[in-house]
């Protein structure tokens, strides 16, 4: 709403030509709307892209941290044998932790289109309702105040 409100500070001597050339109130406002909207969809597409690198970086950083290997003892190890009547063995084991070592996490951002979407729909939505305000604003000066104004 700041950045929408100082271009038109900025442009009021252009709004006050394009008011005494014609120009309706509701053209003013169409104007500044577009430009909110232009201003929402660069934001949304820079807030994709930085929230991306953020958690593909995030993730590589998680990725790279020394991971804990630990081997466990004998007698603390989960996976245990079992006899049977006929004195063979069958081995029980509970996943990777039976090997004796943990491994590290692992994750994986999961950027799908429905997060894009719903992340550029809002994006739009709050720039575009931030941007009426000026828009009415600078639709609402006297073309002979606006040129005044040098």
């Amino acid at each position: 709403m700041n950045i929408m409100l100082i271009s038109v500070y900025e442009r009021i001597h252009d709004i006050g030509v394009m008011k005494s050339l014609g120009f309706k109130n509701r053209n003013i406002m169409t104007i500044f709307i577009i430009q909110a909207l232009i201003i929402g969809v660069f934001g949304g597409l820079a807030g994709l892209a930085a929230g991306a690198a953020g958690a593909y970086t995030l993730t590589a950083f998680i990725s790279s941290s020394p991971s804990t290997t630990t081997t466990a003892s004998a007698a603390h190890s989960p996976s245990f044998a079992a006899r049977g009547a006929g004195g063979g063995n069958a081995a029980f084991s509970a996943g990777p932790a039976a090997a004796g070592s943990f491994s590290s996490l692992s994750f994986s951002p999961v950027i799908s289109l429905q997060v894009i979407f719903v992340a550029m729909f809002v994006a739009i939505t709050v720039s575009v309702i931030a941007g009426v305000y000026p828009a009415w604003k600078a639709s609402k000066l006297e073309p002979i105040d606006a040129l005044r104004e040098l």
